[in-house]
């Protein structure tokens, strides 16, 4: 079940004018970066990474921090050495994160992606946030944790997180040609690899004990197999 204080940050960005949907997404990155914590949300810290100080419940730096500073001091928003901890607080900093996607040409990105689509998939959504707006250690395996953390603080607002379709398991011709110009020649009656193309140059792949079903490589495979495909294409 949502905090309260999660519950408050995804009002304010209801507020703010997002969806119901997209304030789950970047709801739930708000307690990825830190937990719903009120020294989190409403006060400074600093990234253990790189020594910044950190400010705000999206643990804005440098420059953007400078402005969110600015942009809550002008409000009566800044008490003391921290944020006034209130939900006028959290309604200036959802603002003020999507006036970012909004005007700033290095998160055009997120606009396309996120900010002007209101049904947009929780993962496509986390993912554009992740890389391009907040820029947090998103693909690096040592912060794995964060996805999880995220997850949690999704789902505890009642959002469903969907696994890969098995058909995204699978290269089509496309995506493997991609990889390995040659093969962008193979006819379009063949539009994956099959057992019998690839069993020469994968020898522990036993076509006798595999299902009718399992007819293909998934992508996994077909990865560790391209280097001896490129030489005979």
């Amino acid at each position: 079940m949502a905090s309260l204080l999660q519950k408050q940050v995804y009002q304010a960005y209801l507020n703010a004018g997002l969806s119901p949907n997209q304030a789950r997404i970047i709801t739930a990155e708000v307690g990825r970066e830190g937990s719903f914590s009120p020294k989190n949300l409403f006060g400074v810290h600093i990234d253990p990474k790189n020594g910044a100080t950190n400010l705000g419940m999206l643990s804005w730096q440098g420059n953007r921090g400078q402005a969110l500073y600015s942009a809550l001091k002008a409000q009566g928003l800044i008490r003391g050495n921290g944020i006034a901890p209130t939900q006028d607080a959290l309604n200036m900093m959802a603002r003020f994160s999507i006036d970012e996607m909004r005007n700033k040409k290095e998160y055009r990105q997120t606009a396309q992606t996120f900010l002007n689509n209101p049904d947009v998939d929780y993962q496509t959504g986390a993912a554009v946030l992740g890389r391009n707006f907040i820029r947090w250690r998103y693909d690096d395996p040592v912060y794995k944790s964060g996805h999880v953390n995220r997850d949690k603080f999704y789902q505890a607002m009642g959002g469903e997180v969907e696994q890969p379709q098995p058909s995204q398991r699978f290269l089509t011709q496309d995506q493997i040609a991609k990889r390995l110009p040659k093969m962008s020649n193979l006819n379009q009656s063949s539009r994956f690899l099959s057992q019998d193309q690839i069993a020469n140059v994968l020898p522990q792949f036993n076509k006798q004990q595999e299902s009718q079903s399992n007819r293909f490589l998934n992508q996994d495979k077909i990865l560790q197999v391209l280097p001896q495909l490129s030489k005979g294409a």
